[in-house]
């Protein structure tokens, strides 16, 4: 699995990660209007993917004149996702 903030490339895979629940759920419109004000950054807006399956999302949200966010505004991980085993060394 692969953690990284995302690109300008990732925006529509972004928007496409479907969110069923009211807390987390940063419609797409508003997250591309956002973008372009400065809103949300790529910097800003973390995935997680494996084998170019997105898996996981996390949005931070800032001013457009902040140096850094301010907000955590959506961290979602699909439920689907498969369980993983544990592959940290054994002792």
């Amino acid at each position: 699995m692969l953690f990284r903030p995302t690109t300008e490339t990732d925006h529509e895979r972004i928007v496409e990660v479907i969110v069923d629940e009211p807390v987390g759920w940063i419609g797409a419109d508003r997250y591309l209007g956002e973008m372009r004000q400065g809103m949300y950054r790529p910097e800003w807006t973390w995935i997680a993917e494996d084998d170019g399956q997105v898996w996981a999302r996390a949005l931070w949200w800032g001013q457009a004149d902040s140096a850094h966010p301010i907000a955590l505004h959506c961290l979602h991980v699909d439920p689907a996702l498969p369980a993983h085993t544990d592959h940290r060394p054994h002792r």
